[in-house]
């Protein structure tokens, strides 16, 4: 071989190490996309998790809210309940109270109409006591007459 022969295996040489060196950039390359690829994909699935848990939140914030609703809602009833069984039981014990008071007047009323009553049982009583005295006393009057006059009757037929 001549001089030429080494410029020439040096320069395909070159060219192998040069094509070895392109492969495996491309290799390199190749697997960078596919780490890319594989990248995206994650980020894909994340961001369909993400869509996914976004709409269960605002599907449980929905909810959070409508029980919140019908918490206050029965909470007004409960106490609007609890006021009308107030005001109802207000009411009772007014009635009661008035039924009460209308009876304690009524049987002091009573108490003394009774207590007239007695009065005038015991003045009538006493007037009849007096009365039945007097008379009595009227009959024995006349008693006492009829029988001086029968005596004076006897002594002068006799």
């Amino acid at each position: 071989r001549g001089p030429g022969a080494g410029v020439g295996g040096a320069v395909a040489g070159e060219r192998g190490g040069a094509r070895r060196g392109a492969e495996q950039e491309v290799a390199a390359l190749r697997a960078q996309a596919a780490h890319h690829a594989k990248c995206q994909q994650e980020v894909e699935v994340l961001r369909e998790e993400k869509r996914l848990t976004s709409g269960m939140l605002e599907e449980q914030q929905r909810r959070t809210d409508r029980m919140e609703v019908l918490l206050a809602e029965a909470n007004r009833n409960l106490q609007a309940s609890y006021q009308g069984q107030t005001n109802n039981r207000s009411r009772q014990t007014l009635q009661l109270e008035e039924s009460l008071s209308f009876y304690r007047s009524k049987t002091e009323l009573q108490k003394g109409q009774m207590e007239a009553l007695r009065r005038e049982i015991a003045n009538t009583e006493r007037d009849y006591k007096l009365k039945e005295r007097g008379w009595l006393e009227e009959r024995a009057k006349l008693l006492e007459v009829v029988q001086t006059s029968l005596d004076r009757a006897s002594r002068s037929s006799g």
